[in-house]
């Protein structure tokens, strides 16, 4: 927690909240924690997390830590909300796409921050807060196919295939 808190890794690195929140993720599968106990808090969780994001976009603050800290224990319960129903099972559809998302994600969204920033200033914030999302998820669902489609095994070994 020190280390990538206090960015003792230095360059290696990027996003030193990741690390914290991945071992905890690890943690909580090798120790074996019943995360469905959170279930029944779902909605209030979702609620703060979607505060947290609209303070973040209405006050414009820079530094996420806080929220990419907290996210995983704020949206782990919110999923629940997603089973059984049409929404979730055509995410669940999608899953193929995540590692590639969880690869890309980042990147893209920093190069779109950048381009939103020099290319449509005129666009309101929170405007690219909801779409810019959207949009790195098509583009990642588009890039995963074409990929696949014209270079099948060189994508298979890039994203674990054996």
């Amino acid at each position: 927690f020190v280390t990538f808190w206090f960015n003792l890794d230095g360059e290696l690195i990027q996003r030193n909240v990741m690390p914290i929140v991945f071992c905890l993720g690890a943690i909580a599968a090798a120790h074996d924690w019943n995360l469905t106990k959170l279930d029944r808090f779902a909605v209030p969780f979702l609620l703060v997390f979607l505060l947290f994001c609209g303070l973040i976009v209405a006050f414009e603050i820079e530094s996420r830590n806080y929220l990419r800290l907290l996210s995983p224990l704020l949206l782990w319960p919110a999923a629940s909300l997603l089973s059984n129903n049409r929404v979730g099972d055509w995410l669940a559809s999608l899953s193929k796409y995540s590692f590639l998302t969880f690869l890309t994600h980042g990147p893209l969204l920093l190069l779109a921050s950048v381009f939103y920033r020099k290319a449509i200033p005129g666009l309101p914030y929170w405007m690219f807060w909801v779409l810019c999302p959207i949009a790195v998820a098509a583009l990642v669902i588009g890039m995963h196919k074409i990929t696949y489609r014209y270079i099948p095994k060189a994508m298979s070994l890039l994203l674990g295939g054996r």
